[in-house]
């Protein structure tokens, strides 16, 4: 009994490691960049995807979560509530979702790296015709297979993964650029954007405002990925909806930050 209840302890994750998992499937500082064009109008588009789209799915995602007794993600709620055809349908369609991503995240990870060099010329050349499909098909393979790997230790050792990568990913680099931001500001320079309440109504330009709007509530898509581990929270009842709590505000802060520098910076 006293093994049992160990691994049982050893398997429990913490809201804190929750929330970073949240946080890694969500948000990004490379979101923001699209968003920045809109200026301060696009803190009223994200304030409003947070209310429209993120609490109303974290509600529903924690509830169908929670109905079952048996663990499980998308396949177990769609397969309880529809039928398992439709559940491995819904797998599917997920697992391809994750392999085309992966794909498209190699050629633009090594042309990122490659920005850290001065020669941007080849980054980009290097973004839009990369003729090293061999090295990007290679890099691609032993990522993934170290993600398995990784994969196979538990989801303990993916949140430690998510929680310090959220940290040194994300955290880090947008406190860095608000302090350079300050200083940009104290030496003298003007935002390119108008700086007043007035900037945060929105504006109507027809199929292009619904466009962003519906960029703006699919960067929060993703926050249901993460509910088959809610049965792993010491008290699940309390802590899944505080994790999405917290992790809703995180993400919000992150696009809004993010966006409204980028919009103050670069005309």
């Amino acid at each position: 009994m006293e093994n049992e209840q160990s691994i049982r302890t050893q398997n429990y994750i913490s809201v804190l490691a929750l929330t970073m998992m949240n946080v890694t499937m969500i948000a990004g500082i490379g979101n923001d960049v699209q968003q920045s064009f809109y200026g301060l109008s696009s803190i009223t588009y994200f304030a409003i995807g947070a209310i429209c789209f993120f609490i109303p799915t974290a509600l529903v995602t924690a509830e169908l979560a929670t109905g079952w007794s048996n663990r499980g993600g998308i396949f177990r709620r769609v397969g309880e509530g529809l039928v398992r055809g439709w559940a491995l349908t819904c797998l599917l369609i997920l697992w391809f979702q994750t392999m085309i991503n992966f794909g498209m995240g190699m050629p633009s990870f090594a042309a990122t790296i490659m920005f850290y060099t001065p020669n941007y010329d080849a980054a980009v050349k290097f973004a839009q015709h990369p003729q090293h499909e061999i090295l990007i098909m290679t890099c691609f393979i032993v990522l993934y297979w170290i993600l398995t790997f990784i994969a196979t230790k538990g989801v303990k050792a993916f949140s430690n993964i998510a929680k310090y990568g959220v940290i040194i990913g994300t955290l880090l680099p947008l406190v860095l650029m608000i302090v350079l931001t300050a200083v940009w500001l104290v030496e003298g320079y003007k935002p390119a954007i108008l700086m007043t309440p007035k900037g945060l109504i929105l504006k109507w330009n027809g199929m292009n405002t619904l466009a962003l709007a519906a960029g703006v509530f699919f960067s929060y898509t993703g926050i249901d990925m993460n509910a088959a581990h809610i049965k792993q929270l010491r008290k699940p009842e309390k802590d899944f909806p505080k994790a999405m709590f917290i992790s809703m505000i995180l993400a919000f802060i992150i696009f809004v930050v993010g966006t409204v520098i980028i919009a103050m910076i670069v005309p």
